[in-house]
């Protein structure tokens, strides 16, 4: 997944132009005392990092990930992932893509607005809602012209 992140091209994500100083601590002590229950892959020189729960719990840190820095954190059962989402988690990206059918119907209720494979939280329709809204109806100015009553029916309607 590292690797992957890191191979992302330009018009999908530019690595962080400056990584979190606290960010980059909490992933040295990772490192150095994490073993039994974190492995960390990257993030030595503010690429980016994949820090793999070995346990159900994400790091204690997370809700401070940024600038390509992920924790990935295995459940049982995917509706434990739910729990840990919320109106900040506009975006969800799931794999495998079957997963998205389950959640479709539960993942709103968390706060959940988009459900997306795997690494393509970047590819939107703008056309759609987002941020609970539709911004291209936004931009647009609408018009309907409506008439009632047998005055305005055109001819051969009641």
């Amino acid at each position: 997944m590292h690797a992957e992140i890191q191979a992302l091209p330009a018009h999908r994500g530019t690595p962080a132009r400056l990584f979190d100083p606290a960010l980059r601590e909490h992933l040295r002590a990772l490192r150095a005392t994490g073993g039994d229950w974190y492995r960390v892959f990257g993030g030595t020189g503010g690429e980016g990092a994949v820090v793999l729960s070995r346990t159900p719990d994400p790091v204690p840190f997370h809700a401070s990930l940024s600038g390509r820095v992920a924790n990935v954190v295995p459940v049982d059962d995917v509706e434990q992932a739910l729990s840990a989402m919320d109106a900040a988690t506009q975006t969800r990206g799931v794999h495998p893509h079957a997963l998205k059918e389950r959640l479709r119907d539960l993942a709103p209720f968390y706060g959940v607005q988009r459900l997306v494979p795997l690494g393509r939280a970047t590819d939107y329709r703008p056309d759609l809602p987002q941020d609970a809204i539709e911004p291209l109806r936004r931009m647009v100015r609408w018009i309907t012209d409506e008439s009632h009553g047998s005055a305005a029916a055109p001819e051969g309607h009641p």
